[in-house]
């Protein structure tokens, strides 16, 4: 899953992590650790515009796991065309 939402004005990473998955899926998650870090630079034609993005990947885990399965559950039935 990858959240793209920003993290407020002295907001933790972690707690911005979580706070886009709650928000995004309704899931709560706990932040075990930073995995990776990468820089980015790209340049967005469409709008003529250049970026500088920083990216962080961490593993998590979900802390209810009932929710889970009613996901698995949901993604089972969807179809792609």
């Amino acid at each position: 899953m990858v959240s793209r939402g920003g993290m407020e004005v002295g907001e933790k990473m972690e707690d911005a992590l979580k706070r886009e998955v709650k928000e995004e899926i309704g899931l709560d998650i706990t932040v075990d650790k930073l995995l990776l870090f990468k820089e980015n630079f790209f340049y967005y034609q469409p709008l003529d515009e250049a970026y500088h993005a920083f990216l962080f990947f961490f593993l998590c885990h979900p802390i209810d796991s009932k929710l889970i399965i009613v996901l698995l559950q949901a993604l089972s039935t969807w179809r792609v065309f």
